[in-house]
């Protein structure tokens, strides 16, 4: 063997060590992020469920949980007993938890903004353990049947 095939397969070797390291560390970053940030795997912890979606789904929708906006990439669904929330792609890569928040979880609703638009803020649980904002449209299709919330 050449010593020089030698240097550049350590060389090589060594620049892939690296190259994986940083990759590992983008993706824990990536998935703190999306994953864990903005009040998601607090209301993961509490409401995370296996029940299936209601028939009546939104998808696509705008969603701001805690600071973390998923843009386009949410499903809201309702039925009697609550609020239903998945992620869809690309978010589902990160978050994989579907959320079940029952009716009676929904403490405060307030008005905001979303995207220069009405929107909702739905403060969950007692003490808060996390925030949920839709556009209005989303609230009234899958919220107002529901919980009474300001005009």
């Amino acid at each position: 063997m050449d010593w020089r095939f030698g240097l550049m397969l350590t060389v090589f070797l060594l620049l892939l060590a690296v190259a994986g390291y940083g990759v590992r560390k983008l993706v824990s970053v990536l998935a703190r992020q999306f994953g864990g940030g903005g009040g998601w795997a607090a209301l993961a912890k509490v409401f995370a469920t296996s029940r299936p979606m209601p028939p009546s789904v939104l998808f696509g929708q705008n969603i701001v949980v805690g600071r973390v906006i998923y843009r386009r990439s949410m499903s809201v669904g309702s039925d009697d007993a609550g609020l239903y929330l998945e992620p869809g792609f690309p978010v589902a890569i990160f978050v994989k938890q579907r959320l079940f928040i029952p009716w009676a979880e929904i403490r405060k609703v307030e008005e905001s903004v979303l995207f220069w638009r009405k929107a909702f803020r739905l403060s969950i649980g007692a003490p808060c353990i996390g925030e949920v904002t839709a556009q209005a449209e989303t609230v009234d299709r899958v919220i107002r049947p529901h919980i009474r919330l300001p005009a």
